[in-house]
Formats: C-alpha cells, structure tokens, sequence
C-alpha cells in the first residue's frame, strides 16, 4: 500500500518542476527524494510509534492524497509536450527493433535487484526475521527499527519510480494516480506465496503473481467482460490464494 501515495507524490513533484521550469532530471531527482521522504514518514510512524503498519499507510495514504487533490485543484496535469525529453525516453521509451518498452527493462532491473537484497544481503534477512517473529529477531541481535525503516525508505523510493514510469508513458499527471494498484499489489503478492502474516515470500513469486494477474485481466478484457469484473475476480483470487497458502502451511 506504500507505492499509492508515494508514486502519486513523486509523479506531482515531478510534472510541477517540469511545468515550472526545472531540469528535467532535476526534476526526477525531487521526484525519487518525495517518495524517500513518504517512507520515512510511514517508517517512523510503524518502527519508533509502533503504530500498525496497515493502519499507517492508510492514515498517511488519506491524508497525501488530500494534499494532491486541494494542491492540484483536482485537475491534471498534461505533459505532452515534454514527451521528447530524456526522462521520458528512459522511462517509457522503446528499445530496438522489437520496440520492447522501457518499462519491461525497469521491471527485470528492480525485480534483480530486490532479489539480490531479499536473499544475498544482510538487510534481506533480516527483514525476513523480522517479518516472521519480532520479538525474536530483536532477541537474534537484529534491530528491528533500523530494518523497518529500511524497508519503507526503499519501498518509498521504488513507488516514486514507478509514479514517474507512469506518468512518463501516458505524459500526464492525475490526482488520483496509483488508486486502482492497492488491489492488484495484493493480489500479485498473494497470487506469488507471500504469507499474510509475513516473514515468508519470494520475489520470484510475487513476479509470477504479477504476471498471472496482468493474464487474468487480459482474459476479461478479452471476453468481452465490462471493467466491474475486474474487482470481483481479483477478490476471489486474493480469498482463493490465502486459504490454498493456509492449507499447504499446515499440511507442512
């Protein structure tokens, strides 16, 4: 649920500096910081105020998308005449002759990236730990504020990132921007094997998550279904893949 007010956070920063004037890549580099600023905000609230986390980023994702809307006046921001720049090449641009968007590059790159962290770093375990037991990890040695606030410093910069790729590829910045991906962000996590009570996943799998969700949307629109569908099934992948999870954990 981090990357709903953050990634619109950081899209906003970024369609004002580039409308006001500022370099581009300045503008990006304001972007990504904002994004770092909302997960250091979330992360201090759930690792030093011990606030649920769920609660947190509900709090904090009302009251970011208040300040979008009274600051943008509700209205959006085009971008099309910025389409040529470099942020956006990079962004949301196309690669060689197959035209591969830039978008699928970012995804493979972040997706390496949190792997390598998640399984060959000390940061990964960790936060693995404490995402099982706590209580135990802090009994292991490990400081569970310091890996909390890592978590949501990273998660921060990563929504931003994906508030400009969105925003580069459709050149236009909206107030609502990110609303529609809370569902689809649990459903590709739940769908990959992550627990719902935490301390267990792979990136692998919520890949694969991802990927089966973008198949099963695909085959609505494909069926001539109208959008209302959409909510319903991922609900009822979402309630299908914890209960299989549950099933197969205690059999274990």
């Amino acid at each position: 649920m981090q990357n709903k007010p953050a990634s619109a956070l950081g899209a906003w920063i970024f369609a004002v500096g580039l409308r006001g004037g500022l370099p581009p890549w300045f503008a990006v580099g304001l972007a990504l910081a904002a994004g770092v600023g909302a997960g250091w905000l979330n992360g201090i609230l759930v690792a030093y105020l011990r606030m649920p986390g769920m609660i947190a980023t509900i709090g904090t994702q009302f009251a970011w998308r208040g300040f979008l809307l009274l600051a943008s006046d509700g209205l959006a921001l085009p971008l099309a005449s910025f389409s040529r720049t470099a942020p956006f090449q990079v962004f949301a641009g196309r690669i060689g002759s197959w035209m591969l968007p830039a978008q699928a590059l970012w995804a493979l790159v972040i997706a390496g990236g949190c792997a390598v962290a998640l399984n060959r770093t000390p940061f990964g375990e960790a936060a693995l730990f404490v995402g099982d037991n706590r209580g135990a990890a802090e009994m292991m040695g490990i400081k569970p504020r310091r890996v909390i606030m890592k978590g949501y410093l990273l998660m921060g910069f990563l929504a931003a990132l994906a508030g400009l790729i969105s925003t580069a590829e459709l050149a236009n910045w909206w107030p609502t921007q990110g609303d529609g991906y809370m569902l689809l962000a649990f459903a590709a996590v739940f769908v990959g094997g992550t627990s719902a009570q935490g301390g267990e996943g792979t990136v692998y799998g919520t890949a694969v998550g991802s990927l089966i969700i973008g198949i099963i949307e695909g085959g609505i629109v494909a069926a001539g279904l109208t959008g209302f569908w959409t909510r319903l099934i991922h609900g009822l992948v979402i309630i299908t893949s914890v209960c299989l999870y549950s099933l197969l954990s205690r059999r274990r």
